[in-house]
């Protein structure tokens, strides 16, 4: 298989498979998410149940750092779901989602959706723990998950409500076919 395009005259080289990897590790007061490559929806099934089930029997966690440092990319469905557990969790635990090192192309995507205004951005050294767990992608994502994560997105604007309205309809189409 060739590794390599055409764009504008040029021949680029492209990576046959993007790198994609979500990390998670707890300490006492906080849980720690690394993004790694091109984040999808492929991880976030497993993220959020993950995060979920972490804040439901831990008392003591105060703070969720989300590191994307080495983040190049991430979907509407992952940046949803980030804002899902901002809602939630800061709702029902008081806990506080933190985003630290977004590269320039994160920091696009997270200002294109409104994101930037709503979650804590911070830049420099931060505690990593030493260990942190692999997401498998082992759970598929639902359309339930799906649908959700662009709920939040179109709850922060009215230019998000319109950007995601189509597809907005045709998951609430399926999942309505799924419950019958």
């Amino acid at each position: 298989m060739n590794d390599a395009c055409l764009y504008k005259g040029i021949r680029v080289k492209y990576a046959l498979y993007m790198n994609e990897e979500l990390f998670f590790s707890e300490t006492k007061d906080s849980f720690y998410i690394k993004a790694v490559g091109h984040i999808t929806a492929k991880l976030c099934a497993d993220l959020k149940r993950k995060v979920i089930s972490s804040a439901e029997r831990s008392v003591s966690i105060r703070d969720i750092l989300v590191d994307l440092s080495d983040c190049e990319y991430m979907d509407s469905t992952f940046m949803g779901l980030l804002i899902g557990f901002h809602k939630r969790l800061f709702k029902e635990y008081n806990i506080k989602l933190t985003l630290l090192n977004p590269s320039e192309q994160c920091l696009s995507l997270l200002k294109g959706l409104g994101i930037d205004r709503l979650l804590t951005i911070h830049s420099g050294t931060h505690n990593i723990p030493a260990t942190l767990e692999p997401l498998s992608g082992s759970v598929s994502v639902s359309t339930k998950l799906l649908l959700q994560a662009h709920e939040n997105l179109m709850d922060l604007s009215e230019q998000n409500r319109k950007k995601f309205s189509l597809l907005h309809s045709i998951l609430k189409e399926k999942l309505e076919e799924e419950g019958k």
